[in-house]
């Protein structure tokens, strides 16, 4: 349950809380932001390995299709390779839209309650 100190310090608006933060730790927001850029440097590259990733993998998926319709062509069941090359194909075409489609989700709309940058540049 939360003490009146901890509903008061809730109160307080974010700039408030940093001020506060300030005057006790000078080097807190400077922590605070250099913590921030670390996450999103992290961030960054994590996207760029998952986007390997899956680059590694598309491919790998794409020379096994070719391998298996290059192996049904060569034991003379061309119908088949195509089957499965055209199959194949139309699961890929899926995947590739539905992820340029997809990309990211649209972000929420502002939230009216909270203040906006001009509010914050202009508080005491």
């Amino acid at each position: 349950m939360p003490t009146k100190r901890q509903k008061a310090w809730e109160s307080l608006a974010p700039w408030e809380q940093a001020a506060m933060w300030a005057k006790v730790d000078p080097a807190y927001g400077q922590r605070v932001l250099d913590q921030m850029e670390i996450k999103e440097r992290h961030l960054r590259r994590m996207d760029w390995v998952h986007h390997l990733a899956n680059s590694f993998c598309g491919l790998v998926a794409l020379g096994l299709v070719v391998w298996l319709t290059k192996y049904f062509v060569d034991q003379d069941h061309a119908t088949q390779g195509a089957s499965v090359f055209i199959a194949s194909g139309t699961i890929i075409g899926i995947f590739v839209t539905k992820k340029l489609t997809n990309r990211r989700p649209p972000s929420p709309p502002a939230d009216p309650s909270q203040p906006s940058i001009a509010d914050m540049e202009t508080a005491p």
